[in-house]
Order: structure tokens, then sequence, then C-alpha cells
């Protein structure tokens, strides 16, 4: 593939709900320009674009694809992203590379939950965008039921820019509502100008009217006259239209057909035509050696080499490599700067990706995509650049996970195996973590929903050929004490013949406020304890604290007192000591009415607002507390607490109790005591929990 200049390139990412048909489309994409000989089918496993083993089995879109085409003497980069919710961070990857956005709509059942989800990530990253009715082939079509949909639900900015030409088995061409001209389906993906159909003349006026309006909306000068004449010319139409395509007050509708092909030629112009080139989309802010404030990169054909890794890849065939986005300059093989790591590092070879074909290229140009061979020292979310000019462009925004599950290794020995089998896959995608919890013997692994943690045992397997098996987290509750005690007495007295072991101590325990700590208090007046032997007996209360008294999970907020004891000559020793240190605290620790605290999560709850009244009762149900609500564009934003042991499996419920139109964020807030009436039968159980991990 040539070389490209700046202004001839476009960075689209193709976004939408499974089923839409998006990646469908970037097939036809790719037959229509040659870039394929034959279309891929994802439906039937052969996709050019989801080609690893687990899209193949599962016939959808698991990971970011790379789709670069030429058009009418442009380089047309699409990124397919995955339309499931549980794949965002790939979709949040593309979005930030790309500089428009085009929302896939089923025209049969309009704006879908993710389809929300998706747009709501365009309006955040600020970036130009098409919505295309597609699937206008099927007997169940309805364009203007789709642009309803888009325009009830998502924004009333959104026009009709293609009406079609018939529905179903009928649909055979569209009309370009801004030149005003029909264009009939001549086949293999192409049209052919004709007469704008007489049923549609009508509909034609009042969208151009439509069309208008949002063209002078998006220019002062243009409202102005407006607003004195009551119309504009096709000139000013278009040129008003353009810029608010760029500045995001106008989202054109289009329409066609990816398993028809119908009126693909004329969306390929579009993307060209109305698509900004990197030259003149915004640009990421980036920070600047020197500076304190993050503040637009300014990107220049001729500036100094900056680029973004934005996806960190493996491939069984290809092998690891990583994805930039040129944004100043160029970059061919050779040495640059890793500013983030502060870290010298190489580029290799450059090539276009094509499902898992490479295709070699010079180098990489301002505003195009490449991959290259894994840079060392470096992942995704780095900026790479020369050590003459550093600049750290701020990384994109990342998901927290909000699904965590325990994994055991049902092979025996495999267990480091396992840990580091999915630490490798978390450098691969960022929103899947994985956790060692030493303290309570169990590895974690996090994610955006039960699929997500599906694949990523199934890539685990597939990969380090273990096998594992989840269940249910430990919660990491603490320990603590409600009471007080003014002396207890741990005296640890031994005479087995020789040498004995004396230690005799005496502790005060009271609680600390919340998120205290730990304080140990050394009281001792007229040498009854020796001062060689104290910090024994602190070493043997802090063990003791690690270790638990009540079940098993750490003491926190509780002040230690030594003021008492005694001791003896000869057999006193520091282990002595250590053993009545812990042998006091935990009897005082239970005549100190000891409690449980519970991790208590903050949630962030997105929904439509029918919806709100069974996100409090459920939330209610799961002993948590709504904190406020607040508009949200057409939805309600719900901010709760809940205790960390109630939420597991939330991302399904939620789901089910909003048909998919819910999601959520979550992260710690603080601990809290656990309820009375809960305590009894949760100390029984995590006892039982605690023996069993032992074993």
């Amino acid at each position: 593939m040539k070389t490209y200049d700046s202004a001839d390139i476009r960075n689209v990412v193709l976004l939408g709900q499974g089923g839409s048909g998006k990646t469908l489309l970037a097939e036809s994409m790719l037959f229509k320009t040659g870039a394929t000989t034959r279309r891929g089918e994802p439906s039937e496993g052969t996709s050019t674009i989801d080609a690893s083993p687990e899209e193949i089995k599962r016939k959808m879109s698991l990971n970011l694809g790379f789709a670069p085409i030429e058009w009418d003497g442009h380089k047309i980069n699409v990124l397919d992203a995955p339309g499931f919710a549980d794949f965002v961070g790939d979709a949040e990857a593309a979005l930030f590379a790309a500089d428009m956005a085009i929302i896939v709509v089923n025209a049969g059942a309009g704006v879908e939950p993710d389809t929300e989800r998706l747009y709501d990530m365009v309006v955040r990253a600020e970036k130009p965008a098409f919505f295309l009715v597609n699937q206008m082939d099927k007997d169940q079509a309805d364009y203007q039921a789709a642009v309803s949909s888009v325009r009830d639900r998502l924004s009333n900015r959104a026009v009709p820019f293609f009406l079609p030409i018939g529905a179903g088995g009928d649909h055979k061409g569209l009309v370009d509502v801004v030149a005003g001209k029909a264009f009939v389906d001549a086949g293999k993906g192409d049209t052919q100008e004709a007469d704008v159909p007489a049923d549609l003349q009508d509909q034609l006026t009042e969208i151009r009217s439509a069309l208008a309006e949002a063209a002078a909306e998006s220019d002062d000068a243009l409202l102005e006259k407006y607003l004195e004449e009551g119309e504009l010319s096709a000139e000013e139409i278009s040129r008003g239209l353009r810029e608010g395509v760029r500045s995001g007050t106008a989202y054109p509708i289009l329409a066609g057909s990816a398993e028809t092909q119908v009126g693909l030629d004329r969306l390929l112009s579009f993307i060209v035509e109305w698509g900004p080139s990197p030259l003149d989309a915004p640009q990421p802010k980036a920070l600047r050696e020197g500076q304190e404030d993050a503040t637009p990169l300014e990107g220049r054909i001729d500036g100094p080499p900056v680029a973004y890794v934005f996806k960190t890849y493996f491939d069984e065939r290809l092998g690891e490599y990583s994805v930039l986005r040129a944004y100043s300059g160029k970059l061919t093989p050779g040495d640059y700067y890793n500013p983030r790591k502060q870290s010298a590092t190489r580029l290799g070879a450059m090539y276009s990706l094509r499902g898992k074909e490479r295709i070699d290229l010079e180098g990489l140009v301002c505003g195009d995509i490449a991959a290259t061979p894994r840079i060392k020292n470096t992942s995704t979310g780095d900026t790479i650049s020369s050590k003459e000019q550093r600049v750290v462009i701020e990384p994109h925004r990342i998901s927290e996970p909000v699904h965590t599950v325990a994994v055991v290794a049902t092979g025996r020995g495999d267990g480091e195996k396992v840990a580091g089998g999915f630490s490798r896959l978390q450098e691969f995608d960022p929103t899947f973590r994985v956790t060692v919890d030493s303290a309570l013997r169990q590895t974690l692994i996090s994610g955006m929903g039960d699929q997500h943690i599906d694949v990523q045992i199934e890539r685990l397997k597939n990969r380090s050929k273990v096998e594992v098996e989840t269940k249910r987290p430990r919660i990491a509750y603490r320990e603590t004490i409600q009471g007080r005690v003014e002396d207890v007495q741990g005296k640890y007295k031994k005479q087995t013949g020789g040498r004995g072991q004396y230690g005799d101590v005496h502790l005060k325990l009271e609680p600390m406020p919340r998120g205290g700590g730990l304080e140990f208090v050394n009281a001792i007046v007229g040498g009854v304890i020796p001062t060689k032997f104290i910090p024994a007996v602190e070493k043997g209360v802090r063990e003791t604290t690690g270790r638990g008294v009540l079940v098993g999970y750490p003491v926190v907020d509780v002040k230690t007192t030594l003021h008492f004891g005694s001791y003896h000559d000869v057999d006193s020793s520091e282990n002595a000591f250590k053993m009545a240190g812990t042998m006091a605290f935990k009897e005082g620790f239970m005549q100190c009415t000891p409690i449980l605290l519970e991790p208590i999560m903050k949630l962030q709850v997105i929904v439509p607002e029918e919806y709100t009244g069974d996100i409090m009762g459920d939330m209610s149900s799961r002993r948590g507390r709504i904190q406020g609500m607040e508009q949200h564009g057409k939805r309600q934003i719900v901010r709760a607490e809940a205790p960390e042991g109630e939420l597991f499996g939330y991302v399904a419920s939620l789901r089910s109790m909003t048909q998919g139109r819910g999601h959520f964020a979550v992260e710690l807030s603080h601990y809290d005591e656990v309820p009375r009436e809960v305590l009894g039968k949760l100390v029984e159980t995590l006892k039982q929990e605690m023996e069993a991990a032992k074993s």
C-alpha cells in the first residue's frame, strides 16, 4: 500500500450493537474496494476481520479489527470495534484513535441498548459521528422508525442525509438529500444517478428544510440570514452542515445494506467527502516537557515525530504487536523515546493490518495508523516521541472492571502458571485485571461481565494449556472492636526440665476512630518488663492483628497499650513475651465486642428514567443506600452505596432489569460495620470458607 498524504487519510471507527451488521459492513468495504477477493461472512466464521479462534467459535467480534482500504484517492483506516458491552475496552481505544465514528443501527430494531452506550462514548470523546441505518434489505426494515428512535433516544440533532428507495426486497437505492439527487443500485456496490421517485419528493422537501435549520445552527452568520430570509442556498446548506458535522452539532443519518451492498459506493464517498482528515480533526491533549497543564497537541506533517500506542495485541500467527496512531511528523524504524516511561525505545518495521494479513509500509505519516512488532518497555497508553521533543499524550479513558470472580487451577501445581498466564492477557486488555490475594489465598480476575471473563479463560486455555474453574470471590472483610478492656493478662509459662519459657504481659485494648489504623503504646514503668522484651510483645500483637481473631481477617482501628507484666531472670525470652502478647490480645479482643467491617462500594448506575424505581428497589434488597440522582441526557444517573458482598452478579442483574440498557461503574468507598442482624450468620459462613481455603 502506498504512502498517503495526511490530508487524504480518513480514520473511522465502526460502532454498533452486536447483530447490527457492523462487521459485515467492514467486510463489504474490503471486498468492494478490492482489498479482498471474497467477502468474509462473520455468521459463517469466514470473516477476514474476526479471525481469532475465540471469534470464529462464537461468530462475533471480540477484538478490535483493522480494515485499511483505498477509495477515490484516499486511504480509509476502518476500525471495527466489538459491539458487545463486555468488550468496551477496544471500542474506547478505537474511538480515541479514530477521527470520526459510524454508529450502525439495525433498520428493524432501531436504537438498541448498546447503541445508547456507544453514543454516550462518542459524545464524551467529542468526535464527529454518522448514523448508518443498516439492513434496509430485511423484511422488517423501517427507516422512519429507526430515524425516530435515533432522534428520540439519542439526539434530535440527528438529521437524515440519505433517504432509502424502497425497503426489504424492494430496496434499490437512496436519495442524497443534501445534493437533491437519487442513486439506484447498479450492482456490486455501485450506483447510478436517477430521478428522485415521486413518492419521496414531499419527504425530500421536508427534510431539506430541516437540513437548512441544522446548517444555520452551526454558524451565526447563516443563522442570522436564515431568520431574516427563511431559506439558505444549496451551497450555504452544505457549508453549514459540514461545520455542524465537524463540531458535533449535526449527526447525519445515512441508509444502506451491508448484505446487498446497495449504496455502498455512496457511503464510501460520504466518508471521504464529509469525514475530517487528521489535519482537520480535534487533536488529543498532551503535556510537553516543562509544562504543568496539558493542551491540544499541534499535529504537523513536518513536525517532530509523536505517536500514541492505543492497542497492544497478540495474534497466534503474527505474534505480539503495538498499534500506533501518529499525531505529528513521520515515524520510521529506528530509535525513539517513551517519555511516560522515561526510557529509550526502538520501533521495528511498520505495517498495516488487515485481519491476519500484514501490509508493509515505508513509515507512519502524521494521521496514519500502523502496527509494529511489540515495542519494548512500552504498553497501551504510552507515547512515542523523539528524545529531543518529549511529549506525553493524555491516555484515553479505560473503563474499570465491574465483575470479579476467583479462579482455581484444576491441575495440580498449575497455580503459578494460571496467575502468570492471566497476567500476560492483562497486558493486551486494560479492562481485564488479575490480582493475587495472598491474605485470602485466592487469585481474582476482573472484567466487564460474564462473557468477558469466559473469553479470557478460553484464551488462557488455548495459550497456556491450563484449566481453571471459577468461584465466588471471598470479600476482604476487616475485624475491629466496639468496646474496651482495661486489663487483660497473657501469661506464657512452660517448664520442660531444662530452661523454661516465661512471659507475662497485661494489655489495655480500646477502639480507634474508623481509619485510625493500629497503635501500640509502651506504658511500662519501673522495669517490670525489661526493655529488650517489649518489641517482642509488639510483634506478637501485630502478627495477631494480621491473622485476625474473630474469623481470620486483618484487625484494624485498635489501640493496644502494654501497661504491666512480669519476667523471670532465667526463663524469660523474646519468644515467650511474643507468645504472651498474642495470648493477651486474643483474649482481650474477644472481650471488646468484636465486629466485622465490610467494604462499601460506591456505584454510579446510568439507566433510562423508567427503570429508576427498579434500580432503587433492587439496591434496597442488597442493603444499599441511594445517595442521589441526576439527569444525564435522556437517562438518569443513580448514585448509591452498597456492600461489596451483596454486589456479586450485579452486571447480569442490571442488564436483566433494564433490558440491557443500564450500565454502571463501581469503586471502593469505605469500610462500615456489618449490621448485627447479619453478623452472626456471616461469621459462621466465613469461618467455614476460611477452613476450606486452608485445606
